[in-house]
């Protein structure tokens, strides 16, 4: 009785692959998150009386009273959509990055480039990972 045996050959991510991947992961929990937090805003934002309190803060300050409700739903609808794109765009660069995608590749240096602007502590990040991922065995393992 002869078995087959497929022999794998075992590629190795290098270890800023993995850590971006990482990271790319824990934005995309939080971007779901803030997307889901919004969307209670959306639907129970009224009913707690967030656009009365919001109101009455306003009348304190000399603002002629409005009608804040539409807006209100308005502007969480707005933070589920910026939630949701982030929590989608960062997990399917997180599963890019662990697949070895070119295009994958290319957005994490582009996010990393952008977040380079959140002084100091991710400057320091994304300085890291820009260095790492411009290293041979980086862009070996992406072929760019």
């Amino acid at each position: 009785m002869t078995e087959s045996t497929e022999i794998r050959e075992v590629v190795r991510k290098p270890g800023v692959v993995v850590f971006a991947a990482v990271l790319n992961f824990i934005a995309a929990f939080f971007g779901f998150l803030f997307a889901a937090l919004s969307l209670a805003g959306i639907f129970f934002g009224n009913a707690m009386g967030l656009a009365e309190k919001i109101n009455t803060r306003l009348s304190e300050y000399s603002v002629p009273s409005v009608d804040l409700s539409s807006g209100l739903v308005f502007f969480f609808a707005i933070l589920f959509a910026l939630g949701l794109a982030v929590g989608v765009g960062s997990l399917l660069v997180g599963r890019g990055l662990l697949k070895g995608r070119k295009w994958a590749w290319y957005a994490q240096v582009a996010s990393s480039v952008i977040g380079l602007l959140g002084f100091p502590f991710w400057t320091l990040m994304n300085a890291v990972i820009l260095v790492l991922f411009f290293r041979p065995l980086a862009r070996e393992h992406f072929k760019v």
